[in-house]
């Protein structure tokens, strides 16, 4: 198991593939994001967001990425024993590539803006 999100549980199935399974009591929202990845396969793609190549009721089969963000910021801090909270920062990113995930993200904002899906709050100059 990779873990647990809002609205399901996430499974590795091989290197490439991974599984979401909506949680109990959550379909609502899991379906909604079903939704998402339908208008997203109506504009192309974004190489900025993970890609959902099948989806049933309840189940999303989507790209793996080969390591979150997540674990790329928890490997550079010590963690107390229940990995809840950072006591110490052991390195920082190196600035080039902090740059280059502020550019990712922005461009995978900008797509999501430019199919109208909302800003969320984030608005433009």
């Amino acid at each position: 198991m990779l873990g647990r999100g809002a609205t399901a549980w996430a499974f590795k199935l091989d290197q490439d593939i991974a599984l979401k399974y909506v949680r109990k009591g959550r379909l609502k929202e899991f379906q909604a994001e079903h939704e998402m990845y339908d208008l997203f396969e109506k504009h192309g793609s974004s190489p900025y967001i993970v890609h959902s190549f099948f989806r049933l009721p309840g189940l999303n089969f989507m790209q793996l990425m080969s390591s979150g963000l997540d674990q790329r910021i928890y490997s550079n801090q010590r963690r107390d024993a229940r990995n809840i909270r950072c006591l110490e920062v052991l390195r920082l990113e190196p600035t080039q590539k902090v740059e280059q995930w502020a550019m990712e993200l922005s461009g995978a904002l900008a797509w999501l803006d430019s199919l109208g899906t909302g800003s969320g709050g984030l608005e433009t100059p």
